[in-house]
């Protein structure tokens, strides 16, 4: 990823929908008393999540949303209209303006919900004088002579400059009509996204490992959640990456190299089927340590007495552990209730993924909240703050 020093706002994924819900109210207030609103610049990566963030914002507040890409600007007339001659009588004719076809889809939209979303995605990609004409557009809330209606918001996403991408670079003034905010790769986010999200566990394993994996010049957050998709629809896929074995040759992991590399970078391709030979076998599903607690406790002592210790590993289940317990789609079991307290409780963890975990579950929903409430999961912390000092034996 672009290490490049930014003056913007930083602002974690996570934290966008919460910024453009105040936006949103805002910019309702701002047009009650006439006064200009506030046009969001979310800058950042592509493959980050720019687009689908604002997009599931739009349908998160039921507005109609009408997304311009680059290529439907390829021309200040794509912006500001383009010649239409109509006839009128006795053969004379008059040429217009006639505003661009996606207009008429913000009157509509706007008129079917309770407002609509106009972004403008990767807005710094076209023509500076496109850009040029989009500040008339910021100030007057007008497009080829149309009043955009009111309950509209506009929205742009960007590129960084001196990124692999050729972009228009805005000048102080153009700058002073939006409010940018740089959108940076939150590891913690996107695992809590990926864990509800239907991303293939062995892709979720691997991101806890080497969050950094997920920000190469190739690889993206888009691209690994593309790679998981081909996972999920090749089950033998996952069954040869589980039982790959260093050295020995399969057509299968071929053809998983070759559908990786086709997404990610060579580097990220060659950790990912490293991390499958060494790290991947020793991770515990989380459905493991809640339904068969005795066969757990075998494998976690295995990893305690290796040399070095795996914390590594005992974190990544701990983590993998937390993200399916506090998933709005889990349900618990009674079952469930007692192996975690094993899991807590025996001393086998160390001290700081323990606190860890039950710190996050305390922000879990009700029912998942219950599986804590224990006198020997509260001593077992009392124990725990006493002694700084306690961890793995």
């Amino acid at each position: 990823m672009d290490t490049q020093t930014s003056t913007h706002a930083r602002i974690t994924p996570s934290q966008l929908p919460l910024l453009l819900e105040d936006l949103y109210e805002e910019n309702n207030k701002l047009e009650a008393i006439g006064a200009r609103k506030i046009v969001p610049n979310i800058q950042g990566q592509p493959g980050i999540g720019k687009t689908q963030i604002v997009q599931d914002f739009a349908s998160l507040k039921n507005l109609g949303l009408v997304m311009v890409t680059p290529d439907m600007l390829a021309e200040v007339g794509d912006l500001n209209g383009l010649p239409d001659i109509e006839r009128i009588q006795n053969g004379e004719t008059i040429t217009t303006l006639r505003p661009p076809d996606w207009v008429f889809a913000i009157l509509r939209k706007s008129e079917d919900k309770k407002g609509c979303i106009l972004l403008l995605d990767d807005h710094n990609r076209v023509d500076p004088q496109v850009v040029n004409a989009e500040m008339s557009v910021f100030q007057n809330h007008k497009i080829a002579g149309v009043e955009l209606p009111k309950g509209v918001f506009i929205i742009l996403t960007s590129n960084p400059e001196g990124g692999q991408f050729m972009v228009t670079e805005m000048d102080p003034a153009q700058q002073d009509r939006i409010q940018t905010f740089e959108l940076v790769f939150d590891p913690q986010s996107w695992t809590t996204w990926a864990e509800t999200s239907g991303i293939h566990p062995l892709i979720l394993n691997f991101a806890l490992k080497y969050p950094e994996a997920l920000c190469g010049k190739k690889t993206t957050p888009r691209s690994m959640e593309a790679f998981s998709h081909v996972l999920n629809f090749h089950p033998e896929y996952s069954k040869a990456l589980t039982e790959m074995k260093e050295g020995v040759f399969d057509t299968r992991i071929e053809m998983i190299s070759l559908r990786a590399r086709a997404l990610l970078d060579e580097e990220t391709v060659g950790s990912f089927l490293g991390f499958m030979v060494q790290d991947n076998k020793l991770i515990i599903p989380p459905q493991d340590i809640l339904n068969s607690w005795q066969k757990v406790r075998v494998q976690i002592q295995t990893l305690l007495e290796s040399t070095p210790l795996r914390t590594d590993v005992l974190g990544i289940i701990t983590q993998r552990l937390a993200l399916h317990l506090t998933n709005s789609d889990y349900e618990p079991m009674p079952h469930h209730k007692q192996n975690l307290e094993h899991f807590l409780t025996e001393n086998l963890m160390p001290q700081d993924l323990t606190l860890s975990l039950v710190q996050q579950l305390i922000h879990a929903k009700d029912d998942t909240q219950k599986l804590i409430l224990s006198d020997k999961i509260y001593d077992q912390l009392q124990v725990l703050y006493q002694n700084p000092e306690g961890g793995a034996q």
